[in-house]
């Protein structure tokens, strides 16, 4: 299944192409499809599950997007001007690239147990890595990792 995000308007519409269809309009409730969008897209011959794929995968999308849109904006208002909270940056000017691994080190994560270094990585890259597990579940095993780190960490 093959979608693509188009534009939307929050609370309003959403357009996107989907598999062969060509360009679908529907109206959506903030990042949700509305009911009547459900049932438009059933009449395109999917079914159920494929159904709330696909509105799940479009709210994604549409916060991605509103994200992205945000962090655009924040990088805008934060040129020229000096940084509030400069703990949070870290200069990579001398590195074409970097990677996970990187960022604990620039951030100097101290972490005997693995645990927050682990909980880092599938936050980062939940949904996208090569196990073929969803982001909900990256996000679970994040979370739980991060309850055995409070576990072994325990304040007496």
């Amino acid at each position: 299944m093959n979608i693509e995000l188009i534009g939307f308007e929050k609370g309003y519409v959403v357009e996107f192409k989907l598999d062969k269809h060509g360009v679908l309009e529907l109206p959506i409730d903030d990042y949700d499809l509305s009911e009547i969008s459900i049932r438009n897209i059933a009449t395109h011959g999917y079914e159920p599950w494929q159904v709330d794929r696909i509105s799940k995968t479009l709210k994604e999308m549409m916060l991605d997007s509103v994200r992205a849109d945000d962090l655009g904006i924040e990088k805008r208002q934060l040129a020229g001007e000096p940084k509030r909270y400069k703990v949070y940056f870290k200069d990579v000017a001398s590195l074409e690239e970097i990677d996970v691994y990187q960022v604990h080190t620039l951030f100097d994560i101290q972490d005997p147990s693995g645990c927050i270094h682990h909980a880092s990585k599938k936050l980062l890259l939940s949904g996208v890595r090569t196990g073929g597990k969803d982001k909900r579940k990256d996000i679970e095993e994040a979370r739980d990792t991060l309850n055995r780190w409070l576990e072994i960490n325990r304040q007496p």
